[in-house]
C-alpha cells in the first residue's frame, strides 16, 4: 500500500508541476499574426495530441496537421488556429457493477466498484515551438473489501523548430490495472466511440493486448525525432524510442523495445503524402529471453483533409531473428489508422500487423479497435466500441486471442456536463501448451453510469 501511494503520487505531482509551469511560462499574447519564415514553412507546428474542441473555439478556423508520415507520432484531424494557448481541465464520477473485478477466469459474482477523476489537457503554441501535454487518471474503489486501486495516463510531447531543422521530444505513460487494449473498463467512461489512441505511434509502444489477473502494470515509452525540411514539400526524420511495460505485483514477463525509424516524405499534393522509411526494431523479455530483432522497409500513404479526415497506411517486408538463433523468419508488417469527424458521426479506428514480444520467444500481433460517436438529438449521443488481438508464438503452439466490446449512451445536462450510462464485454481464449494464468480463459461484463463536468477551456494569454 506504501508503494502504491507512493507511485500515486509521484505520478500526480508531476503531472501538475508540469502543467502549472507551462502555463506560469506563457508569453503575452500577440496582437499581429506572426509573419511567415521561407525556411520554416516545411516544418509547421504539431497540432494537439487530443481531439477535444472547446465550445468556445468552435468555430476556429482549422490548420492542417503537419506531422511527418515516417515520424515517431500519430496523425491527427489538425488544430485549431484561433486558441492555439489552451487549458481544460474536466472532472468525471462513476458507479460500476463488474462480475470479474479480479479479471481472472469466468467469475459472474458482479461486485461494485466506485471510480472518481478527472483530465487535464494543455497546449501551447509559438511560431518556434509547441507543447502539449494531456492527462487522465482518477482512483477506483471496490464496494466488498478494502482495496482501492489508481489509473494514470499522460501524454507529452515538445517541439522546437528553427530554420529547417525540427525537434521533437515525447513521452507515453500509461498506469493501471488492466491493459491498454478495451482500456477504461470499470475505470472509466469505457464504451465510448474513443479507442484510446496515444500521441505515438502504436506499432512503437509496447504490446498490452493479452488481459492479465488484476494487478498494477506500467508502460511507458519515450522518443526523440529529428527533421530536416529538404524543400517546403519534403523532408527527412530519424527517431528512436524506447518503451519498457513492468509489472511490479507479479511475476509476469516485463517486457522492453527499441524502435529506430528513418525516412524520406514528400507531399504529393496538398492533402496526398507518401513516404518510404527503414525500421530496426529490438525487443526482449524477462531474464533469459534472448528476444527478437526485427528489419523493415514499409512504404506509406496518408489523405489528410483537415477538420475532417485523417486515413494513412504503411506496410512492407520484415525479417525477423528470434531466440539468439541465426534462422530468420520472413514475413511482412502493416498498419493503418482512420480518423473521421463529419456533422454529427465520429470514427476512430486503429490496426497494427507485425512482431512483439507479448509472449516469452516473441509473437506475431495483430491488433484492431474501432470507435464511432453519433449524437442523434442535441443532448443525447450514443458510442459503441470493439477490438481484437491475436499473440502467435514465433517458436511454439501458443497462440492468445482476446476481444472487447461496448456500448454507451450520453445525455447532455448543459454546456458543460452529461451524465452517462454504459456496457462493456470482455473475453480472451488460448491454444497450446500454455499454463500461465493468462491462458486459463477469461469471460468478464461491467455495466455502470457517471456523471462528467467540464468547467471551461481556459484561452492563456
Amino acid at each position: 500500500m506504501k508503494n502504491y501511494r507512493r507511485i500515486a503520487g509521484v505520478v500526480g505531482a508531476g503531472v501538475l508541476s508540469a502543467v502549472m509551469c507551462a502555463a506560469q511560462q506563457m508569453p503575452p499574447a500577440s496582437t499581429e499574426a506572426p509573419k511567415a519564415d521561407p525556411q520554416t514553412q516545411a516544418v509547421q507546428p504539431y497540432a494537439p495530441l487530443y481531439q477535444g474542441q472547446s465550445n468556445a473555439a468552435a468555430e476556429a478556423k482549422p490548420v492542417p496537421d503537419s506531422r511527418p508520415l515516417s515520424g515517431i507520432l500519430g496523425l491527427t484531424l489538425g488544430s485549431l488556429s484561433e486558441a492555439q494557448n489552451t487549458f481544460t481541465p474536466s472532472f468525471r464520477f462513476g458507479q460500476a457493477f463488474d462480475s470479474n473485478p479480479g479479471i481472472f477466469g469466468s467469475q459472474s459474482n458482479f461486485t461494485g466498484e466506485s471510480s472518481f477523476g478527472g483530465s487535464l489537457n494543455l497546449h501551447r503554441a509559438g511560431a518556434r515551438q509547441a507543447l502539449d501535454i494531456t492527462y487522465s487518471g482518477g482512483a477506483v474503489v471496490y464496494d466488498d473489501s478494502s482495496y482501492q486501486t489508481s489509473f494514470h495516463s499522460l501524454n507529452l510531447a515538445q517541439m522546437f523548430s528553427t530554420g529547417r531543422w525540427t525537434l521533437t521530444l515525447t513521452d507515453a505513460l500509461n498506469y493501471s490495472p488492466q491493459g491498454s487494449l478495451g482500456a477504461g473498463l470499470g475505470l472509466n467512461n469505457y464504451g465510448s466511440g474513443s479507442v484510446g489512441l496515444t500521441a505515438m505511434n502504436l506499432s512503437l509502444t509496447p504490446n498490452q493486448g493479452i488481459y492479465t489477473p488484476l494487478s498494477r502494470q506500467l508502460a511507458n515509452t519515450v522518443g526523440g525525432q529529428i527533421q530536416y525540411g529538404l524543400s517546403p514539400r519534403s523532408s527527412w526524420t530519424v527517431g528512436v524510442t524506447y518503451g519498457n511495460l513492468i509489472y511490479p505485483d507479479v511475476d509476469f514477463q516485463n517486457t522492453h523495445q527499441i524502435n529506430a525509424r528513418t525516412g524520406y516524405n514528400r507531399n504529393w499534393t496538398a492533402k496526398d503524402t507518401v513516404s518510404v522509411f527503414y525500421e530496426y526494431g529490438v525487443y526482449r523479455g524477462g531474464s533469459g529471453d534472448l528476444g527478437t530483432n526485427s528489419h523493415s522497409i514499409q512504404l506509406a500513404y496518408a489523405r489528410r483533409v483537415t477538420g475532417r479526415l485523417t486515413w494513412s497506411a504503411s506496410g512492407g517486408p520484415q525479417i525477423s531473428q528470434y531466440g539468439g538463433s541465426s534462422d530468420l523468419a520472413v514475413g511482412g508488417i502493416f498498419s493503418t489508422s482512420l480518423q473521421y469527424q463529419r456533422g454529427r458521426t465520429g470514427l476512430n479506428l486503429g490496426y497494427n500487423h507485425g512482431v512483439s514480444q507479448a509472449i516469452i520467444g516473441g509473437s506475431t500481433t495483430d491488433s484492431l479497435q474501432v470507435g464511432v460517436d453519433r449524437r442523434v438529438t442535441r443532448r443525447w449521443s450514443v458510442g459503441v466500441n470493439g477490438g481484437f488481438s491475436r499473440n502467435a508464438q514465433l517458436v511454439g503452439a501458443t497462440e492468445v486471442r482476446s476481444g472487447f466490446a461496448g456500448a454507451q449512451v450520453q445525455r447532455s445536462l448543459g454546456q458543460r456536463s452529461s451524465v452517462y450510462f454504459n456496457y462493456g464485454f470482455q473475453r480472451q481464449i488460448s491454444d497450446g501448451a500454455c499454463a500461465a494464468t493468462i491462458c486459463t480463459g477469461l469471460s468478464r461484463q461491467v455495466f455502470g453510469f457517471g456523471f462528467n463536468w467540464t468547467p471551461r477551456t481556459w484561452i492563456l494569454r
